[in-house]
């Protein structure tokens, strides 16, 4: 079940959330909403921890990621440089599912979450060579989106199905040599 990990309108710092937070997202596959603050106007979604429950740590690289990328608030040592630094993101929301093996991917309500904002906001995404999971889209209506009922629930794949398939492909391979 996608549940709210943490929401807040006004943002906040995302380095100072990963410091206080980062066992709320362990073994996690997560749904964020935030903003890089160099960038006006822009909104960014996205998923993390989608791989394997070999690293329980996944989310939590992908969202510290963005500090490498964008710098961290902390960077900008004076009060004049404070007052006007753009480094760092401001963090809007997290939604997550417990990470399960037996949901693929495309299965997870993470995933069929992301692709639903996708479809709604299409026409505000701004895929300018960087990925269509950015938008100019106002911040209530992407929290609303994420919010609602729709895609909320984890598919978990069909074990048995699966091996069978499996099985057959085996056999029309060994067969073709």
């Amino acid at each position: 079940m996608l549940t709210q990990i943490y929401l807040n309108k006004k943002g906040v710092s995302l380095e100072n959330w990963l410091d206080a937070n980062k066992s709320d997202i362990r073994g996690k596959r997560i749904l964020y909403v935030l903003k890089p603050n160099m960038e006006t106007n822009i909104i960014k979604f996205g998923i993390a921890g989608q791989g394997s429950d070999v690293n329980p740590d996944q989310s939590y690289a992908r969202l510290k990621s963005y500090l490498t990328t964008y710098g961290r608030a902390s960077d900008c040592k004076t009060r004049e440089q404070k007052s006007a630094c753009k480094y760092g993101v401001t963090l809007y929301a997290l939604y997550g599912t417990n990470y399960n093996s037996k949901v693929e991917e495309k299965n997870s309500a993470c995933h069929q979450k992301e692709l639903y904002l996708k479809r709604e906001l299409k026409s505000s995404i701004l895929a300018v060579g960087r990925g269509n999971e950015r938008t100019n889209a106002s911040l209530g209506q992407i929290l609303k989106l994420v919010g609602d009922s729709h895609f909320i629930k984890d598919n978990p794949t069909d074990v048995e199905k699966n091996t069978e398939k499996l099985k057959i492909r085996e056999k029309k391979i060994n067969y073709k040599e």
